[in-house]
């Protein structure tokens, strides 16, 4: 499913970027370096993170997108992903509870 349509199925909104990317899971993580050595590619990666260096990690890792769980992203973040051809989402929820969602919605595809 693409990551817009997860947006969509999900409650997400997308800052920046087209969502077109296929998403594959979603992998939840606050401790950059943690991130940079495990997250896999194609995942949609949630975080708490606003700063510019989770956009180069998302980037780094081939995220198919960068979701701020909790808050928005800052101007600087945005810019960044724009730059960089990055997917920037934000939500409201908790990591947990969005990965939840996500995972409730990648399953209901498989079926």
């Amino acid at each position: 499913m693409t990551v817009s349509e997860l947006a969509r199925r999900t409650g997400i909104t997308i800052a920046e970027g087209s969502g077109e990317k296929e998403a594959v899971g979603c992998y939840c993580g606050d401790l950059l370096s943690h991130v940079m050595a495990r997250c896999p590619r194609g995942s949609v990666w949630l975080t708490v993170h606003t700063d510019v260096n989770a956009v180069a990690v998302a980037l780094h890792r081939g995220c198919a997108g960068l979701v701020i769980c909790e808050g928005m992203p800052s101007p600087e973040q945005r810019e960044a992903a724009r730059r960089e051809g990055v997917c920037l989402l934000y939500c409201g929820l908790d990591e947990y509870a969005l990965a939840i969602r996500i995972g409730g919605a990648l399953a209901e595809e498989d079926l």
